[in-house]
């Protein structure tokens, strides 16, 4: 860490612990900001995981009800009886 070089005078230690007060407030709320980001991130994670889960379960039961039908038809119809709910939220 570089030193700075300043004259040991009274009102540049005054400057100085203004500056350091003002650095770690910065820093408690940077930090507090990145806590609230990453459980807002982890939220949407899960969220997405959810839904990714109820996507592949949807799919394999639309493969598995429509083999008759051919395998085009089960890709291209993601909604219906089966799987009314895909996209809505809860």
């Amino acid at each position: 860490m570089a030193r700075l070089r300043v004259a040991p005078t009274r009102s540049n230690l005054l400057r100085m612990r203004e500056a350091l007060e003002l650095a770690r407030e910065g820093y408690e709320i940077l930090d507090k900001k990145r806590e609230v980001l990453t459980t807002q991130l982890m939220h949407v994670a899960h969220e997405a995981s959810q839904l990714q889960q109820r996507v592949w379960t949807c799919s394999r039961r639309r493969i598995v009800h429509s083999r008759w039908r051919g395998y085009r038809w089960a890709v291209s119809a993601w909604s219906g009886p089966l799987c009314p709910s895909i996209g809505r939220s809860r």
